[in-house]
């Protein structure tokens, strides 16, 4: 399954391959076969297997777990556990809301707070795209993609106010590095690092009930 959102830039390195195939012949339109075959591995899509866990948080991206650690929620203000991704390949690919719940608010950053180790090392600032659900139950999950690219995009397909599913296609990430999940502190972590994360599919971890409210009433605002 090919995402919607790779349907242009596949089409133009297949018609360039075309064209060149065509008036300067097969062996000069090698390398852009090549091209256009590898532009359409990068907008692959497939569709999760969501698994039906109550109370699980999973993980929005494709990619490896890095990170699994404490760390301070710098969007909502609180001690959390955080997940952190490696996206993989390009970092070109769907997100996924890890959570059921509504969406209560969106941050774009030049320079986050807080940052992965993979990310810090190299000295950069890289881009952020945040956004923050907060479940039935009142937990808070935020999750971020970072990126080290200056020509990386985030399209968010939701709004705050709108209810969103787990698993739950919302978005499309261009040229990402990290994704950083931010849950309650009582949550029960599930991926180690080192392990293999699929977006909608892998549990980062599994929710307590009444384990953590954030107050929400300073970002309400």
């Amino acid at each position: 399954m090919i995402a919607r959102e790779g349907l242009v830039p596949i089409g133009v390195a297949f018609a360039a391959a075309a064209a060149v195939a065509h008036y300067a012949g097969v062996a000069w339109s090698l390398p852009l076969w090549a091209l256009a075959a590898y532009v359409l591995y990068l907008f692959r899509e497939t569709v999760p297997d969501i698994p039906n866990l109550p109370l699980a948080v999973l993980s929005p991206g494709n990619g490896r777990v890095i990170e699994v650690t404490q760390a301070r929620d710098p969007w909502l203000d609180r001690d959390s556990r955080r997940t952190s991704v490696e996206l993989a390949g390009l970092g070109i690919g769907v997100m996924r809301s890890a959570v059921e719940g509504k969406v209560m608010d969106y941050w774009t950053s030049a320079q986050p707070f807080n940052r992965p180790k993979t990310v810090r090392s190299t000295g950069f600032s890289p881009n952020c795209y945040s956004v923050w659900v907060q479940t039935d139950e009142g937990d808070d999950i935020v999750f971020t993609v970072s990126s080290l690219r200056p020509i990386s995009r985030f399209k968010l397909y939701c709004a705050p106010g709108e209810r969103i599913g787990i698993g739950q296609r919302i978005g499309f990430i261009y040229f990402g590095k990290v994704v950083e999940v931010f849950m309650p502190l009582g949550t029960r972590l599930e991926a180690a690092p080192g392990s293999t994360a699929q977006a909608g599919c892998t549990v980062l971890g599994h929710l307590v009930r009444n384990a953590s409210r954030s107050s929400s009433t300073a970002q309400a605002g």
